[in-house]
């Protein structure tokens, strides 16, 4: 109903997006009558992000919902192991650098589950090139250096079956 006029540069972060259209301009018995139900869509898997920073983990979760996958996130290594334990995700994106139970160690404890050996994991993290070794070691399945710019982060996650 709304002509969204989107100003964005995802180098920056940043989104912006304004209505074209005010409320009072619509009629105001169609917007009455328009309440039929979203049509519901299954998403395209289930992702658990593990990662201590806030802002980065909520800002992921929100891209990600925007590419159509159910995200569950979680802010440290214990919580996100338990989490992963539980809820079986189609994928993990974890951060090396937790506080309390590090992504190494984090990878390695799924890594030794039935449950979840199989899950793939994606190392999601600011160190370098030279953590790489050390993430495949460990168990990852990949190792992604933020910031991931989102069409990457989306063409990599199509490299998954994750509708399973």
């Amino acid at each position: 109903m709304f002509a969204k006029k989107p100003t964005h540069s995802m180098r920056q972060g940043m989104f912006h997006a304004h209505s074209t259209a005010s409320i009072s301009s619509m009629n105001k018995t169609k917007m009455q009558n328009a309440e039929t139900p979203l049509k519901q869509v299954k998403p395209k898997g289930r992702i658990l992000v593990i990662e201590d920073n806030r802002d980065a983990a909520d800002s992921l979760k929100l891209i990600l919902e925007g590419f159509g996958y159910a995200v569950e996130v979680t802010y440290s290594g214990k919580t996100g192991l338990r989490t992963a334990l539980a809820t079986k995700p189609n994928l993990v994106l974890c951060d090396i650098g937790l506080p309390d139970l590090d992504g190494f160690e984090l990878v390695r404890e799924l890594r030794h589950s039935e449950i979840t050996r199989d899950i793939p994991v994606l190392a999601l993290t600011a160190y370098g090139p030279e953590a790489r070794d050390m993430a495949f070691a460990s168990g990852f399945t990949g190792h992604l250096i933020k910031p991931v710019d989102p069409q990457l982060m989306r063409s990599i996650l199509a490299g998954f079956d994750l509708e399973s």
